[in-house]
C-alpha cells in the first residue's frame, strides 16, 4: 500500500499503481488525448481507460514541499514511524524509507523500512529519515530533522563511558577503552551512579545497591575479591545494605547513606576511609572492608547527604555542619589537627615502621595506630581515621 499520494493497483497496474509491463505505449498530449491512432484520427481518450491506460497527470519529477517527519519517543524500545512529507509531481508515487541512528561524532548505521525500532546500540544516537519519493518522471530524496539522542530504556537505564580494564563500566568487556557513552548492561533499575577509580556502584529502585569492577580491596561489596567480570556478571549485589537514598564512591571505597540517616562504607581503608578509627596498608592491619560496615564516628547525628574524593570522604548533617575522615595530605579534611594531639607529642609516628616494630615487638598502640597518620603502601600519610567537624 502507497503511504501517500497513490492509486489502487487494479487490471493493468502493478503493486504500486504503475501501468503494467507489456502495455501498448501511449502518450498524452496537452490537451488530454491520447495518441496512437490512425493520422488524422479522431481522440479516444475514454475508450483508452477501459483497456488499462492509466490517466497520468502532467506533474513531473517528485519535489518535496514539507520534509519527512517522525513521531515516538526517541528511548530504547519504542518504534519510529515514518511520515514521507508532502510532495508534488506526478502521481503514482512511491516512497522509499532509509533511517540513520548517527553517533556524536558522524558514526551511522542505517535500516529500511516505514517503521524503526529503537534498540541498545541506538542508546546516545540521534536518528533522522530519508525518504525517497519517485515517480515515472524521476525520483527525489528529503531529509527530516533528527531526534534527540535516544533514551535508555524506560525504568532506569544508564550509559558509562571512559575505561574500562577492569568491567567497571558494566559492559563485560565490550572494549577497554569506551571514547562514547554505551549501555551499561544487566541492569535496568538504576536511579543513581557513583564511579570510584576501578569500580562503580548503582544505586536502584528500592533502595538496593550493585557494584561492577575491580573487586582486590573489597570495592564492590560482595563479600569476595574477585571482579565482577572475573565471575562472569556485569553486576553484583552489594551485600547487606538496603533503604539506601544515597551512593559515594572514589578510589577504591565507596559509602552508602541509608534513609535513616546512617552511613555504612565498605572497600579499602587505606586512609581510615571506613570511619572506624584504624587505618593503613592492608599487609599491616588487614583493614579492608569486603561488605558495608556502619560508620560508628557517625552514629546518632543524622546525615542528610555524603561525598567522597579519592581517599577522603565527607557528610553533611541535617544541621548543616560538615563532618570529614580519611586521606589528609593537601588538608583537603579541613579539619586540621587538634591540639591535644601536640600536647601528646603522638603526631608524628616514631622512626620504625609498624611492619619493624611488630617484627621486634616494640611497638606501642601509639606506633601501631597513630592519630593522624596512616601506614600505607607508599609510607606514612597523613590522614584522619574518624570523622570531624
Amino acid at each position: 500500500m502507497l503511504t501517500g499520494g497513490g492509486v489502487a493497483a487494479g487490471a493493468g497496474f502493478d503493486h504500486v499503481g504503475r501501468p503494467g509491463r507489456g502495455l501498448p505505449q501511449t502518450s498524452v498530449s496537452a490537451q488530454g488525448d491520447v495518441g496512437g491512432g490512425a493520422a488524422g484520427g479522431g481522440s479516444s481518450s475514454v475508450a483508452s481507460a477501459s483497456v488499462g491506460v492509466p490517466n497520468i497527470s502532467v506533474g513531473g519529477a517528485p519535489v518535496a514541499s514539507a520534509p519527512p517527519g517522525i513521531s515516538g519517543e526517541a528511548r530504547e524500545g519504542g518504534e519510529l514511524v515514518a511520515s514521507p512529507g508532502t510532495w508534488s509531481g506526478g502521481e503514482p508515487m512511491e516512497y522509499v524509507y532509509r533511517w540513520l541512528s548517527c553517533d556524536a561524532e558522524g558514526g551511522c548505521v542505517s535500516a529500511g523500512g516505514p517503521t524503526y525500532l529503537l534498540r541498545a546500540r541506538d542508546v546516545g544516537n540521534a536518528v533522522k529519515l530519508e525518504v525517497t519519493a519517485s515517480n515515472d518522471a524521476g525520483s527525489a530524496s528529503e531529509s527530516s530533522d533528527a531526534t534527540a539522542p535516544v533514551l535508555p530504556r524506560a525504568g532506569g537505564g544508564a550509559v558509562a563511558w571512559g575505561e574500562d580494564f577492569h568491567g567497571q563500566l558494566g559492559t563485560l568487556y565490550r572494549d577497554l577503552l569506551e571514547e562514547r557513552p554505551v549501555p551499561v548492561e544487566g541492569q535496568r533499575d538504576i536511579t543513581q551512579i557513583a564511579a570510584g577509580g576501578s569500580f562503580s556502584v548503582n544505586l536502584l529502585e528500592g533502595g538496593a545497591v550493585s557494584a561492577s569492577g575491580a573487586g582486590r580491596y573489597g570495592s564492590i561489596g560482595d563479600g569476595g575479591r574477585k571482579a565482577s567480570w572475573e565471575q562472569g556478571v556485569s553486576h553484583v549485589s552489594v551485600a547487606n545494605v538496603t533503604g539506601v537514598r544515597q551512593v559515594a564512591a572514589a578510589g577504591e571505597h565507596a559509602l552508602a547513606l541509608l534513609g535513616n540517616g546512617t552511613v555504612e562504607a565498605w572497600g579499602n581503608n587505606a586512609y581510615g576511609t571506613l570511619g572506624n578509627g584504624t587505618g593503613g596498608f592492608e599487609k599491616e592491619t588487614g583493614e579492608n572492608q569486603l561488605t558495608p560496615k556502619v560508620v560508628s564516628g557517625l552514629r546518632g547525628l543524622h546525615v542528610s547527604a555524603v561525598a567522597a574524593g579519592g581517599g577522603s570522604d565527607y557528610a553533611v548533617l541535617e544541621d548543616g555542619r560538615v563532618m570529614a575522615w580519611g586521606h589528609d595530605n593537601g588538608g583537603q579534611l579541613g579539619v586540621g589537627w587538634p591540639v591535644e594531639c601536640f600536647k601528646r607529642g603522638s603526631c608524628e609516628p616514631q622512626a620504625e615502621t609498624v611492619a619493624q616494630c611488630t617484627e621486634h615487638h616494640t611497638c606501642g598502640p601509639r606506633v601501631e595506630n597513630p592519630e593522624h597518620k596512616c601506614f600505607t603502601e607508599t609510607g606514612w600519610e597523613l590522614c584522619g581515621k574518624i570523622p570531624r567537624l
